[in-house]
């Protein structure tokens, strides 16, 4: 019940914007790291000697600085997938125009029967 809490109420306050705030100062970022970690200490009952790796693994979550490459990589991933799908996109009308400016010229070319009558003249 109480990670339903932490999850619903700080993580998703936490992970909104983490791709930006996360780049300020380290001491700006600090206050925010030691507030959730002590969240999630009184939210787990531990004492202040439990290690913090400990409070995170046991919620199943990252410190805040490892949700923020998670979260730039996240970003990257669907950008290039993005980015991708945009590219095959292209590929596939650049194919579809060649393909048809070729046929085109190959009409263009194409001998009449009357060119040909002439020919054989």
């Amino acid at each position: 019940m109480l990670r339903e809490i932490y999850y619903a109420f700080i993580h998703s306050h936490v992970l909104y914007g983490v791709e930006i705030y996360a780049n300020s100062k380290p001491t700006y970022l600090d206050k925010l790291m030691k507030l959730n970690n002590k969240l999630l200490r009184i939210l787990q009952c531990k004492p202040i000697t439990t290690p913090i790796r400990q409070l995170y693994k046991t919620y199943n979550t990252l410190l805040i600085t490892d949700l923020h490459k998670q979260q730039l990589l996240l970003f990257f991933i669907s950008l290039f997938t993005i980015l991708n799908c945009y590219l095959t996109y292209l590929s596939i009308i650049n194919s579809s125009l060649l393909t048809m400016k070729f046929i085109s010229i190959i009409l263009e070319l194409r001998p009449t029967s009357i060119y040909i009558s002439q020919l054989l003249l």
